[in-house]
């Protein structure tokens, strides 16, 4: 009788043993390790972001970055960030753009793009949709994105946005 209460015994260690194998946490084996692919971020000081693929005409100044598609086009991101303090809400700041000019201009509920909440103030470029996006870079500091002929839900845009980090000590 007691071989059979410790074989049972073991055999119910080893059951609850192999379940807790089973339970653990399977790791992406995509993401995970050396294998994943490191973003290439490009430097203009007080922004980083990924160049979208196909685009490389860049021009920056201390208080804006202009990137376009090329030469010829009008698909142009513009970001702006310098010395932009805020005094309010980023969501009244963004208000108080659409405010601007009401029949041009539609403030509308914010979306969430590479981590970080984005006010976006829609208005039409060459009978284009085109948006102003507003976010918070720090708590003293605000940027905004300015999206000519495209909306956020661009390849393009959504390349630059989900990967944006900026230094707000080069403000």
């Amino acid at each position: 009788m007691k071989r059979s209460v410790r074989w049972l015994a073991l055999i119910c260690a080893l059951m609850m043993t192999v379940s807790l194998f089973a339970c653990g946490e399977k790791k992406d084996d995509a993401k995970s390790g050396s294998d994943a692919a490191a973003v290439d971020l490009t430097d203009f000081g007080w922004v980083k972001f990924e160049m979208p693929e196909g685009w490389a005409d860049a021009k920056e100044s201390d208080a804006y970055v202009t990137v376009k598609e090329d030469a010829d086009t009008h698909h142009i991101v513009k970001l702006f960030g310098n010395n932009y303090v805020v005094e309010k809400t980023i969501e009244e700041v963004a208000k108080a753009d659409a405010a601007d000019n009401p029949d041009r201009y539609t403030l509308d509920a914010p979306v969430e793009i590479g981590g970080r909440e984005w006010y976006p103030v829609r208005f039409k470029f060459n009978d284009k949709d085109s948006v102003r996006l507003f976010a918070e870079v720090d708590k003293e500091h605000y940027c905004y994105v300015t999206v000519f002929e495209q909306t956020e839900t661009a390849p393009a845009v959504q390349t630059i946005l989900n990967n944006i980090a900026f230094d707000a000590s080069k403000f």
